[in-house]
């Protein structure tokens, strides 16, 4: 049986990196799961764990959580090997691979894919212990203020400092406060990577911030604006921190925080390491007379069995074109294996879905209500969607939806809880948020008009 963990757009390579680095974590945490399922359908891919290994993997979890080592030292020693890993596999992408013979080429590209499944190890982590970390500081909050435990968890689940997103908006309004150029450009160099959150995505051109800052409206208004929220968010923050200073409480509401900004910085981390890592997919792509998105649908095996001369390069395009329809790939005890066409239809049949009902209600991520016209966005593909005062329903956002999420009046999420990326962002933009649904992006549909009631946590058809 397996259990759905994310829906996302992931290409065979970025499956099995992630596949990998669950079965790695063992040696760090004690703690990781040997069994994964991709199901890709042609536009997006559902990830699966093994139900018994995922149940067992979160009562892990709540364990570590209740080790006071593990609770001071998790954040830092993650962030510091999260920066270490992702500028290692940057500094080896920087090389120029196109003076490498094939075999020098198969055995440099085996090294960094190692490096870069030892990277999601710690990221995976950093995602995965938000929600656990999040309902052990909710349970303590309740004992320690139970008339303010939700509005107090409110205050600490929110970020102390700009996302990289973030940063990338403050730093527009302040070159649309004094236009320049080459400030311009060198904001496009500081900021390409943000869409990046797999190797085969685009990267920002100067065009697209060229595009954004002719939207801006009210440059000095808004960047005050961000600038009070955040100085009130620190103040309520060191104030309602100090009544529990002496509790054990304090040590996990310091460790949310430092997980909640972890969690962005991670990203922004492999999103540069994924910019890096076009370089050695371009190169691969071009001696297999294929595209970078051809190549990511090959696994670690099929790429290195062509570089070594033991594949032809027509057998590795025909199995990448396969794969760009549907494709399942299963990993199990250190084997991965990739089934495309009737096969990766029968296995995605057998996949047995829970039944969800038709109430679309969840969390709270942001307070308010709002509404406005359904949008389902399941992938990066679908954002242009997104219309000024729709309602953005996804299975969970990332930063490069932030542009979008700016035109909308709400945003609801299948995923995540009150440290998720959506419910953060809204917190940030101030729109009403529902996260955690489970079901949104399957019962709603494009063009229908709701009312999201963020303060109750359900949303109704309006029509």
């Amino acid at each position: 049986m397996w259990s759905k963990l994310i829906t996302r757009r992931i290409a065979v390579q970025v499956a099995q990196r992630w596949a990998e680095a669950f079965s790695l974590m063992w040696q760090t945490y004690g703690a990781g799961i040997d069994g994964s399922l991709v199901h890709f359908n042609g536009s997006k891919a559902e990830y699966y764990v093994d139900s018994v290994q995922w149940k067992k993997f979160l009562e892990d979890l709540d364990d570590l959580l209740e080790d006071s080592g593990f609770v001071k030292t998790f954040a830092p020693s993650a962030r510091q090997f999260l920066e270490e890993q992702g500028l290692k596999v940057r500094k080896q992408c920087e090389q120029d691979f196109s003076k490498l013979t094939d075999w020098q080429l198969k055995i440099v590209f085996d090294k960094i894919s190692a490096e870069t499944s030892l990277y999601y190890t710690r990221m995976w982590m950093v995602f995965l212990i938000n929600e656990p970390l999040a309902r052990k500081c909710r349970g303590q909050l309740d004992v320690l203020a139970p008339d303010r435990a939700d509005e107090l968890l409110l205050v600490f689940a929110s970020g102390l400092e700009p996302t990289d997103a973030l940063n990338e908006r403050i730093g527009l309004l302040e070159i649309a406060l004094d236009p320049d150029i080459d400030d311009l450009k060198e904001h496009c160099r500081q900021y390409a990577h943000i869409p990046m959150f797999d190797f085969n995505d685009e990267p920002y051109g100067l065009d697209h911030f060229r595009s954004e800052i002719r939207k801006v409206k009210h440059p000095g208004k808004e960047l005050e604006e961000i600038r009070r929220m955040f100085r009130q968010r620190r103040r309520a923050f060191a104030k309602n921190l100090a009544q529990f200073e002496k509790s054990e409480a304090y040590f996990t509401v310091k460790m949310l925080s430092d997980v909640i900004f972890l969690r962005d910085y991670r990203d922004m981390l492999r999103q540069k390491m994924n910019l890096a890592l076009r370089n050695l997919y371009a190169e691969i792509a071009s001696r297999a007379d294929s595209t970078i998105s051809g190549v990511s649908m090959l696994s670690s095996e099929e790429i290195s069995s062509f570089l070594g001369g033991k594949t032809a390069k027509k057998e590795i395009q025909i199995k990448a074109k396969e794969r760009e329809k549907t494709f399942v790939a299963v990993y199990s005890l250190g084997c991965f294996e990739v089934f495309s066409g009737k096969d990766a239809e029968e296995m995605a049949a057998s996949l047995t879905q829970e039944e969800k009902g038709r109430e679309v209600s969840g969390l709270t991520g942001s307070p308010g209500a709002a509404e406005g016209t359904v949008r389902i966005i399941n992938t990066n593909k679908d954002l242009r969607k997104v219309l000024e005062g729709d309602v953005l329903v996804a299975p969970m956002t990332r930063q490069d939806f932030v542009p979008y999420a700016r035109r909308a009046k709400a945003i609801v999420t299948d995923e995540g809880g009150i440290t998720c990326h959506a419910a953060i962002v809204s917190r940030e933009l101030g729109v009403p948020c529902i996260v955690g649904t489970g079901n949104a992006t399957s019962v709603l549909r494009d063009g229908q008009k709701v009312r999201v009631d963020a303060d109750k946590g359900k949303v109704d058809l309006l029509d």
